[in-house]
């Protein structure tokens, strides 16, 4: 069985879009909104339709083991990569600093502000 490159899999009723870290690091002339998917996010997004429309509608990508395992088991013949938001930050700043470009995060705790 040969597995395939496809743009997107469906699992636990999410649409999955940033399958490969290729994917999420190519540069293109949108903005790119990437939600890193993890067990939590899944069971919350099937019960708030609008964090689902998030997840559906921009690059989720599978940071969990466990729905990353079980999303490959189900989708066989697609090419899935675990990428976690932890890791792909690292790969955000070396692609910024080669390029000599700025990196923007939104988001946090109100403790990490002061």
């Amino acid at each position: 069985m040969k597995r395939q490159r496809t743009k997107y899999v469906e699992f636990a009723n999410l649409t999955f879009k940033g399958l490969r870290r290729t994917d999420i690091l190519r540069e293109d002339k949108i903005l790119k909104f990437i939600v890193t998917v993890n067990a939590e996010f899944i069971v919350k997004a099937n019960k708030n339709d609008a964090f689902k429309k998030i997840i559906d509608k921009n690059y989720a990508t599978f940071d969990g083991q466990i729905p990353y395992f079980l999303a490959k088991k189900q989708n066989s013949n697609a090419i899935i990569e675990k990428i976690s938001g932890s890791d792909l930050i690292y790969d955000f700043c070396e692609m910024a600093k080669n390029k000599n470009k700025n990196i923007f995060l939104l988001g946090g705790d109100e403790e990490c502000i002061q």
